[in-house]
């Protein structure tokens, strides 16, 4: 392999005239809060004060190696593409931009103009030029970092980091907040411009090794030899790296950077942050294998052949789109109205109960059911099974969801090549089997069901999972399967400090309208609201009970319990607690004359 390398400080290597810039198959600015105090940590812990002259001095410090396509000694060759250190220089010119913003903000516009020559240099001509360019727009860094223009607003996860990255160093290259990280290292009474200056020669003082190559299969070699040596690279990038490489890299079209931006324009609708990374390892589980974090990039290359790579990208592209759908439906991919509300309503409250290894299953039925593999009755039947089973599962009980990952991984591969319907919820039932075997025991479902509260004056989870609760029980009633849109929470006796009074065995589903006019303490003076209901619990409630108080909570809390568990999970109650039936069967090989004895000794 054909290799240069040379040692550089930052100062050396903003200052020769070279543009750095990164190629569209790198992965986006990804640093967060951690690295960028981790890396102005390591800057400070450079910079000392001289004992003897009680000056500021710095030394150099290595932030590793940098690699490059390209010729760093030509003087013909201004461009040089980086293949590894993309993330140091995007936060070194992060935290310059910032530094130049506190110099012009202090009134040192002459030291505020120098900094800012490592972002903006001029050409002979006299032609200001970005030292640090990407291929693929990134506007907000362009206007914002690179011409301190301040109306700009970030729409992308990356371009959010961007800006968390420069607002991090400007709140730390303030006057106060620097003193305070210089007080720790006992530098105290120096001029804050002396400072600023010291975390300024501090950054240029920054050293590195430069690698650059003509060759770009070697700089793709030298960087996979460089991350299996242990340089942490996530598997996307490794992946996106391939994918680049061998798609149109030379296409003046750029198909595969438009695919790729496509994708995270999916991921990023909305003002939504997706990672990439996280849907990426959701869509492989569903379509390929499931794979360890680990293997994700070495499966990719086992499994995925380079003349596939095209169609992998479209897919790639699509199953993004159904990703963001999954999260946040929209119209535009369930445009039925009959069947938009319900799935609109089972995919929210599916996301409210926190599960994502439920993704992975959602792609591949959601695809069948676009494509008319999969009739709405039983793409919503499974739906209402999944949003069941995290209901019990993941929400009320919170069992370790350890085992989920393969279940739905095997069952979306087994389903993704399948035309046939009826092959389909084959594949579906048998996943429903597994599933079933994981739901809680009736005994742990009902010990934490009876307990669930609302409380008027209350934000927290349970007031969520109660009233999804409250809901599923007026749709069963009622034989609905979208909620009602005026519904609002009762308390049957009036909500006090007693939490008894909190308790799911205390609720009903009322009008809104209905709710708000109620007047009275007593049960008889709501009840006659309540008779105005056209709610179905409602009636139901009013057949079973005459009057209500505080000493029939619990009992309703367990009914309602009862009728969740049979008639809308679907599932058998069992005649007794099996703890319950072994302590008397313990009890009962004692003797009641032994236990007599034994209370008398006691």
């Amino acid at each position: 392999m054909d290799f240069n390398f040379h040692q550089y400080t930052i100062l050396q290597l903003f200052s020769i005239g070279k543009v750095y810039s990164v190629p569209r198959f790198q992965r986006e600015y990804s640093w967060g809060t951690f690295e960028l105090k981790t890396f102005l940590d390591d800057i400070l812990e450079h910079i000392t004060m001289d004992p003897i002259t009680l000056k500021i001095k710095c030394e150099e410090y290595f932030i590793g190696n940098l690699l490059f396509v390209g010729e760093m000694n030509s003087n013909e060759e201004k461009e040089l593409e980086i293949v590894d250190g993309q993330q140091r220089l995007t936060t070194v010119t992060i935290a310059l931009s910032a530094l130049s913003k506190a110099f012009y903000e202090n009134g040192e516009t002459k030291l505020g103009d120098k900094v800012f020559e490592n972002i903006m240099a001029q050409d002979n001509d006299g032609n200001t030029y970005p030292i640090f360019v990407n291929q693929t727009p990134n506007p907000y860094f362009q206007y914002k970092i690179q011409m301190n223009r301040e109306e700009v607003v970030p729409k992308s996860q990356e371009e959010d980091l961007i800006k968390e990255a420069y607002d991090f160093f400007y709140k730390k290259f303030k006057l106060n907040s620097l003193k305070a990280l210089f007080k720790e290292k006992n530098i105290v009474d120096y001029p804050y411009v002396d400072l600023l200056k010291a975390i300024r020669d501090q950054i240029f003082a920054l050293t590195t090794i430069c690698i650059w190559t003509k060759d770009r299969k070697n700089a793709n070699s030298l960087f996979e030899t460089l991350n299996a040596k242990g340089l942490e690279l996530a598997s996307i990038d490794l992946i996106k790296n391939s994918l680049f490489e061998k798609l149109n890299i030379e296409s003046p079209t750029d198909d595969a950077v438009n695919k790729w931006k496509a994708i995270n324009n999916n991921l990023n609708k909305d003002n939504n942050r997706i990672d990439i990374s996280v849907f990426y390892r959701h869509f492989w589980h569903a379509l390929y294998k499931n794979s360890s974090e680990k293997r994700l990039y070495k499966d990719f290359l086992d499994i995925v052949k380079k003349s596939d790579y095209e169609e992998f990208l479209n897919k790639m592209v699509l199953f993004s789109n159904y990703y963001i759908n999954i999260i946040k439906p929209t119209e535009e991919l369930f445009s039925n109205k009959t069947q938009k509300k319900f799935i609109f309503q089972s995919l929210k409250n599916i996301n409210s109960f926190n599960v994502t290894q439920v993704r992975v299953i959602l792609l591949v039925l959601i695809d069948k059911y676009l494509n008319k593999f999969l009739s709405q009755s039983n793409f919503q039947s499974t739906l209402d099974y999944l949003e069941n089973f995290h209901f019990s599962f993941t929400a009320l009980t919170s069992s370790r969801p350890s085992s989920l990952d393969k279940i739905y991984s095997d069952t979306a591969i087994s389903i993704k090549d399948l035309i046939d319907q009826n092959l389909i919820v084959n594949q579906i039932n048998l996943m429903k089997e597994k599933l079933n075997k994981l739901l809680p025991e009736y005994w742990e479902f009902r010990e934490n069901f009876v307990s669930l509260t609302y409380s008027k004056d209350s934000t927290n989870s349970s007031n969520i999972l109660t009233k999804y609760v409250i809901n599923k029980l007026e749709n069963y009633y009622s034989n609905r399967t979208i909620n009602h849109d005026d519904a609002s929470i009762e308390h049957i006796v009036n909500e006090t400090e007693d939490e008894t009074t909190h308790n799911i065995g205390n609720l009903i589903l009322l009008e809104e309208k209905l709710n708000n006019h109620l007047v009275g303490d007593d049960f008889s003076s709501k009840k006659a609201q309540y008779e105005k209901s056209s709610y179905a619990h409602i009636k139901q409630f009013l057949n079973e009970y005459n009057e209500f108080g505080m000493s029939n909570i619990e009992e309703r809390a367990e009914k309602l319990c009862q009728v969740y568990y049979s008639n809308i999970m679907g599932l058998e109650i069992p005649k007794e607690n099996p703890i319950s039936s072994i302590v008397e069967q313990i009890l009962g090989s004692i003797g009641d004359k032994k236990i007599s004895e034994l209370k008398k000794n006691n």
